[in-house]
């Protein structure tokens, strides 16, 4: 299980304080941090031959809808354009330079790819990639981490262009269990987690009516 180690404010790529030898330890570093290869306040996603100017800021965010339980990093990434650069997870808001617009992070449709809702400035959104891994089994719930990519570029007075990584978990505990580690009876771990999946997807209907946005997240992949 990875502990998520939100990292708050902005910081500049080329300005840290990390000693070669002061490395984070495995498992303090966000889902957003290991894909973009970064770790804490450390730099994150540098360029191989050029020097990096960039800016990044990260949230992380953790909330139930119905019986699914939702855990979300975001982190931003200012490449061109001033600053500075803010993202507001709770609120749906991101500040770049002087403006500011809503986006809308907490949504499914930004984690699995379908759609970045975004409001309130000119601007053009593009979708990177979008992954998700098997059945996993954290803190009680069964479901899957995602892994997308945007990319936000201001077409306004002054333009400028970031990249946005959104990781989350999303799970859910199937209903009328009231052990949440009742799968842990199961005598040969490496049926565990097709075990609890199969049990999440014999509750679909339950856990999507409960939460009709995030409920066919878990299922479908599941399925």
């Amino acid at each position: 299980m990875l502990e998520h180690k939100p990292a708050k404010g902005t910081h500049a790529h080329h300005h840290h304080d990390h000693k070669p030898d002061d490395h984070d330890a495995p498992g303090k570093q966000s889902r957003v941090e290991q894909e973009l290869g970064g770790g804490g306040g450390g730099a994150i996603a540098h360029a191989a031959d050029a020097p990096d100017t960039s800016i990044t800021t990260s949230e992380f965010v953790a909330f139930n809808s119905g019986n699914v339980h939702v855990s979300e990093s975001v982190a931003a990434t200012l490449h061109h354009g001033d600053g500075p650069l803010k993202i507001n997870l709770n609120k749906g808001g991101m500040t770049v330079g002087n403006e500011h617009f809503d986006v809308d992070f907490k949504s499914a449709d930004a984690v699995t790819g379908k759609g970045l809702r975004v409001s309130g400035a000119s601007v053009e959104v593009h979708h990177g990639h979008t992954h998700h891994t098997g059945a996993k089994i954290e803190d009680g719930y069964v479901g899957v981490d995602y892994t997308s990519t945007w990319t936000i570029k201001g077409s306004g007075k002054h333009p400028w262009k970031t990249t946005i990584s959104i990781s989350a978990f999303v799970g859910a505990r199937p209903p009328h269990h009231h052990h949440k580690h009742w799968w842990q009876k199961i005598p040969v771990i490496s049926t565990v987690a097709a075990a609890a999946a199969a049990a999440v997807v014999a509750a679909a209907g339950a856990i999507i009516a409960t939460s009709p946005e995030w409920g066919p997240v878990v299922v479908v992949v599941l399925a």
